[in-house]
């Protein structure tokens, strides 16, 4: 054999032991890899806080991590060889179970929650993965389960559906208004009550804002209001504000509301209190009016005492001066001597204090709350005492008073003379405030007389400032006027009169200026 040749076999024979010192060091190195990951995946199984037990293909425990062991109470030991049925609680039906082995026996992964009981017999809840492990040809050899313990999760979840139940059971049935309001202002949760306070249904509350039912003259203070709700946790003053109902009438609310906060800097939502309190509103105001009335009729009360007083103390100097004034007129007669301007100034003055004693009476009448008495009388005669009665106020306000009718002679009509001229007087002097407070050229004060074949009608016509249409159904209500000065009683007392003469006081609805009111009396045929 040639030296080439030899030389060229101990070439090949060093290359076979390098390679076989390389091979022998690559296997060694992939055996101790080997090792290093069993025994890191050993360690991570071992100290991993999730529960992982493994079991072989019959279903037998063949092993379980310590996480697995703490939970169940068990010690590895007293695991091995048991079938996991040994957890059951018992509160998990057997088609549950049929179904997880279905799954896993078909080579698929099993993910839910289970019931399962330790050793003491405490019921705990994990969420599982169980699959199977299949060796090289594909056959499955074990399955393994790796669960994670879900019991205070659980517990917590149903104590917050619990909670959650509890708050919409107070939420729906409390009889206070309740909404879960935004940052924004826009209700994104209502009550019933609520509901019915607005009267809107749910779904036409739900994502409006509050300012949509707020009227313009409260919606400043509901801005500062909700500026101060954004400044701390404590809950804001109760605000009371008017909301607008569903068919435009105001409802009088009281509205508290509590800041809900989480951990941004400013709160997540308000939840808001919403108390209707239009009856208490309303029983305040009414006592209030009811305090204003008594001391309206503390005033009348006291101006009738007033005008007793008056009226008896003017009754004596007037008899006086009557008397002296008639017996001027006898003793003036025995004189021979003739001085007819001395008879017209002794006349005059007889005249006047005759005059002056008749209003006097008529005052006294007019203030006296009698029953009234109905009886034929001539309306006319009422109609020009009554004007006696208000030619002096006339003649101060330059007011012209014109009778106006077509009757000729007298018209009787069953009626309480001095209630009557009340009527009069009352509307006369109303109708003179409206042509003085209109600054007319020529006020006047029209009183037309009509009749038919029951009634006679009576119509008191102005060209003053014509009452308001808003106001027209108001003004025939107690302690209710436009006058600063006024007691508001005229025209009711007005209307309780003629009521009780069969009659009826309205206001005309004629277009142009002017007022006219119209009252009817029973004809006496």
């Amino acid at each position: 054999m040639s030296t080439w040749w030899m030389a060229f076999l101990a070439f090949l024979a060093s290359l076979a032991l390098m390679g076989g010192a390389w091979y022998y060091r690559r296997a060694r190195w992939v055996l101790q890899q080997a090792h290093e990951r069993d025994t890191i995946m050993s360690l991570a199984v071992d100290q991993s806080p999730m529960a992982v037990a493994i079991t072989d293909a019959d279903g037998i425990l063949v092993y379980g991590n310590p996480a697995f062991c703490r939970r169940t109470g068990y010690s590895l030991l007293e695991l091995i060889g048991e079938n996991p049925r040994i957890l059951k609680s018992g509160q998990m039906k057997d088609a549950f179970y049929q179904d997880l082995w279905a799954t896993i026996l078909d080579g698929k992964i099993w993910d839910g929650e289970l019931c399962n009981r330790d050793k003491s017999g405490e019921i705990y809840w994990e969420h599982a993965n169980i699959g199977p492990i299949r060796d090289a040809d594909g056959r499955t050899t074990h399955y393994v389960k790796v669960a994670e313990d879900i019991t205070e999760k659980k517990a917590l979840i149903a104590s917050s559906i619990l909670s959650e139940r509890r708050f919409q059971s107070v939420f729906q049935q409390s009889s206070l208004g309740m909404a879960i309001v935004d940052l924004e202002g826009r209700w994104k949760e209502v009550n019933r009550s609520l509901c019915r306070i607005l009267g809107y249904p749910e779904s036409e509350l739900l994502g409006r804002h509050i300012m949509e039912f707020t009227p313009e003259e409260g919606q400043e203070q509901e801005e500062v209001w909700k500026e101060t709700l954004l400044q701390g946790p404590a809950p804001a003053p109760v605000l009371e504000e008017q909301y607008r109902h569903k068919d435009g009438h105001l409802v009088w609310v009281e509205v508290s509301a509590s800041p809900v906060w989480g951990e941004a800097t400013q709160p997540d939502f308000f939840i808001c209190v919403i108390n209707d309190v239009t009856r208490r509103k309303d029983a305040q105001e009414e006592a209030a009016r009811d305090r204003e009335e008594l001391a309206h009729v503390l005033r009348i009360h006291t101006l009738q005492q007033m005008t007793s007083e008056l009226s008896h103390e003017m009754d004596q100097p007037l008899c006086a001066i009557l008397s002296a004034a008639q017996a001027a007129i006898r003793l003036r007669e025995r004189m021979d001597q003739e001085a007819p301007e001395l008879d017209r100034a002794l006349q005059m003055v007889v005249d006047q204090a005759e005059r002056a004693g008749a209003v006097v009476r008529r005052i006294k009448d007019f203030s006296r709350r009698n029953e009234p008495q109905l009886m034929p009388v001539d309306l006319f005669t009422v109609l020009g005492e009554a004007g006696d009665l208000l030619e002096p106020e006339m003649r101060r306000l330059k007011t012209s008073m014109l009778l106006d009718t077509d009757i000729v002679g007298d018209c009787p009509v069953k009626g309480e003379r001095i209630q009557l001229q009340q009527v009069v007087i009352n509307l006369c002097r109303n109708a003179a405030e409206a042509v003085r407070g209109a600054g007319v050229d020529h006020p006047r004060i029209r009183v037309c007389v009509e009749r038919d074949a029951q009634w006679v009608h009576v119509r008191v016509q102005d060209n003053g400032i014509r009452i308001p249409d808003e106001l027209r159904e108001k003004i025939f209500t107690p302690f209710f006027t436009t006058r600063q000065e006024g007691l508001g009683l005229g025209l009711p007392l007005c209307c309780s009169i003629i009521d009780a003469h069969g009659g009826e006081l309205s206001l005309d609805a004629g277009p142009g200026a002017g007022n006219s009111f119209h009252f009817t009396l029973p004809r006496i045929t």
